[in-house]
């Protein structure tokens, strides 16, 4: 196993028009993952296919898909052009309002070459106790999946992924490295690129966060008693302050 990148993860999801407190995926418009990279200034945006994660009881079985959205140097930019509140003009209905995008759950991410596939694993630290949102979109307190990018050369099946036109164009060394493949494991580089389309599931029993993310993967970070959390000295948080989502500093004793 090699630790190909590390950092933190966010979860984000808006509610759909006119829904305050959304309790089944039907009720949600669009699920997120913000990745983090440790020690660099990069956001990426993912957007999650069918606004939830796999279930874990379908460790293995179905293939679920996203793209990355946004790639951006400070939050601040995600926060003000794609999680705010939206408003717009209908002819029937007049003005409606697209709720902002909520925190849903935060923590620190691997993304692991394990054989000949990589994992991306995450362990929450907040929130403390999951609800209705994290059960309707299947965000666990640990996780692991396997994943991998898609060739945009490859064409899709109807309704999965991205188009054609909207799939990223890679410089000809990261193009190389599909090799013509149609999938390849998660080289980070190209995750940095918007468009990037991705296929991942839930896999389960490999124990990816005992093997990589205790085991002192992130030095200097602390664990909380039952190891099912973890915090880290100074990282980012997604949090709210008056109903604006903010990322803020904190540290931890």
């Amino acid at each position: 196993m090699s630790v190909l990148e590390q950092g933190h993860i966010y979860f984000f999801y808006r509610p759909r028009v006119e829904t305050h407190e959304p309790e089944s995926v039907e009720e949600i418009q669009r699920l997120y993952m913000i990745l983090h990279p440790r020690g660099q200034d990069k956001y990426r945006m993912l957007v999650i296919g069918r606004k939830k994660l796999p279930d874990a009881s379908e460790a293995g079985k179905q293939k679920y898909w996203g793209f990355v959205d946004r790639v951006v140097s400070d939050p601040k930019q995600l926060e003000q052009q794609t999680l705010k509140e939206q408003h717009y003009d209908t002819a029937t209905r007049g003005e409606r309002t697209q709720p902002a995008a909520r925190p849903a759950g935060e923590g620190v991410y691997a993304i692991v070459e394990h054989d000949e596939h990589a994992h991306l694993a995450y362990v929450l630290e907040l929130p403390q106790r999951l609800g209705p949102v994290q059960e309707a979109t299947n965000i666990e307190e640990e996780a692991s999946y396997i994943m991998a990018i898609k060739n945009p050369e490859a064409s899709s099946p109807p309704g999965v992924g991205l188009d054609a036109s909207q799939e990223s164009h890679y410089p000809k060394s990261l193009q190389e490295k599909f090799d013509g493949k149609r999938f390849i494991p998660p080289n980070p580089q190209l995750l940095d690129y918007e468009g990037t389309d991705f296929r991942y599931r839930h896999r389960a029993a490999l124990q990816l966060a005992d093997h990589c993310l205790p085991n002192r993967v992130f030095p200097g970070w602390t664990f909380s008693v039952n190891q099912s959390a973890m915090v880290a000295a100074g990282h980012l948080v997604a949090g709210r302050d008056h109903g604006v989502i903010v990322f803020r500093k904190y540290r931890c004793s």
